[in-house]
């Protein structure tokens, strides 16, 4: 019976869709779906907007992260959602999805943003 289990177990988690492929996109979403990232072209940077109110945070390959007010439009409706806990992860830059907030950074220059309904803070 421990056999039948296991093997039941193993191909459960072999079925259900992997969700290291979040990490593969470059865009993702928070669970909420409030908070839009996309991973620059080029490497250049990564950027999180509130689609509540438009505000977006920046940090680019070089210099501290920044803030925009009043972004034009929202992103694209992405399907990869980074689960609270867990981290994306591309070149440079980490990008690390709170209950609380998205926390995004260029490990290289340890510059970044916290990003959340409340506000954005930049370092």
């Amino acid at each position: 019976m421990k056999r039948f289990i296991v093997g039941a177990v193993m191909v459960a988690a072999l079925a259900v869709p992997s969700a290291a492929l979040a990490w593969r996109s470059n865009e993702f979403v928070s669970p909420s779906g409030n908070i839009q990232c996309e991973f620059l072209d080029y490497g250049s940077g990564i950027t999180c907007m509130l689609a509540n109110n438009r505000r977006q945070a920046v940090v680019a390959a070089r210099g501290r992260g920044y803030e925009v007010r009043n972004w034009p439009d929202p992103f694209v409706t992405y399907q990869y959602v980074l689960r609270y806990g867990q981290t994306w992860t591309a070149e440079r830059y980490t990008c690390r999805s709170f209950v609380s907030a998205m926390v995004c950074s260029n490990r290289w220059t340890g510059h970044g943003f916290s990003i959340a309904r409340q506000g954005i803070r930049t370092w």
